[in-house]
């Protein structure tokens, strides 16, 4: 059985990129895996061949695909395409530019997929939905984190949304993903209005400030500080060690949410 993996993956957002689950897990062999987003803006659907949907699976996410118009019309089209067999949300999470979700419309999408998993804590258990942190979590960078610090503070901002800070190293999140990693595990404090970035640091057991753009910071199982502006920030204060096994914790659920999936997949 055929299963699409549909992601935002045409992109130098290297989040983005690194969170689907394809790039972790063995499903199939003849898997195949396309860009959420369209390529022609006179026909929004150009990319979406529909003679390879026929018969096939489709696994949706993750990143920051929900209450965001920009991917609604996607994610409504794969959903109203009956020739698709079985759909399936994986780590997806809310995304809204306003910082509150509408949650309405999150469920009328939500509802109708086989089989959710999102990365938004509260709102999963809210919902009885599985709680599924970003996929990214099972690359084995991770496991290696006895890197030397050299710097006390790292920024890395958005590549579209720039922070006004520059009396610390900085790197954008268009860089490659061991540039990212690697500039995380070398900084002891970490300031990003990324959502993986700051994922990515908790995962490092990093102290990190977060500058938040959208609702999508606020619901991960694990918050670091808040700020509403690097004008806000507290050197001193607002950086807190991190008790937990972050890393573990995501990985596990990643790993149940697998078994989930790759049975109901195959269970014709």
């Amino acid at each position: 059985m055929k299963t699409i993996h549909i992601n935002r993956n045409n992109t130098n957002n290297i989040g983005d990129i690194k969170c689907s689950p394809k790039l972790y897990f063995n499903f199939f062999s003849n898997d195949a895996q396309i860009d959420i987003l369209f390529r022609d803006s006179k026909n929004p659907f150009n990319w979406l061949d529909e003679i390879k949907l026929i018969n096939s699976n489709i696994i949706v996410g993750g990143g920051g695909l929900l209450d965001r118009e920009t991917f609604k019309k996607s994610i409504v089209r794969l959903l109203n395409n009956k020739k698709i067999k079985k759909k399936i949300i994986w780590g997806a999470g809310h995304n809204s530019k306003n910082l509150k979700i509408n949650e309405k419309n999150i469920l009328s999408i939500l509802n109708e997929f086989n089989l959710v998993g999102t990365r938004d804590y509260k709102f999963s258990k809210k919902n009885n939905f599985d709680f599924v942190p970003c996929v990214s979590c099972m690359d084995p960078v991770f496991d290696d984190n006895k890197t030397k610090i050299i710097n006390e503070f790292g920024v890395i901002e958005h590549e579209h949304i720039p922070l006004n800070i520059t009396s610390f190293p900085k790197l954008k999140n268009n860089s490659t993903f061991i540039d990212t990693i690697n500039f995380i595990k070398q900084s002891d404090k970490m300031i990003t209005n990324s959502y993986h970035v700051m994922y990515w640091s908790i995962l490092l057991n990093k102290k990190v400030v977060v500058v938040p753009n959208s609702s999508k910071f606020f619901d991960f199982i694990h918050t670091p500080k808040m700020i509403n502006s690097i004008s806000d920030i507290n050197l001193k204060n607002d950086f807190k060690n991190i008790n937990f096994n972050a890393l573990e914790d995501c990985r596990n659920q990643n790993l149940m949410f697998f078994k989930k999936v790759k049975n109901y997949l195959l269970n014709e």
